[in-house]
């Protein structure tokens, strides 16, 4: 029951981001910004149906997705 209510809080999230979220930055490497749909859309495309938005999930994925970002810049 639980996992229902936090399932449909990151789906209610996912479809008001574009909304509440354009152009909020989420984190920079090296001064360039990474907006918060550009994170989601990635996460997204890399999961496709396994994306379920749990906390550690996001997480995971976010340290992943700055060490990639940090190493493109770097390259």
């Amino acid at each position: 029951m639980i996992r229902n209510k936090v399932l449909s809080l990151f789906t209610l999230l996912v479809f008001l981001t574009p909304v509440l979220a354009q152009d909020q930055v989420l984190f920079e490497v090296e001064g360039e910004p990474v907006n918060l749909d550009e994170f989601l859309y990635i996460y997204e495309k890399t999961n496709r149906n396994d994306a379920d938005y749990s906390k550690s999930s996001v997480m995971e994925y976010l340290d992943l997705y700055q060490k990639f970002k940090l190493k493109v810049k770097r390259a």
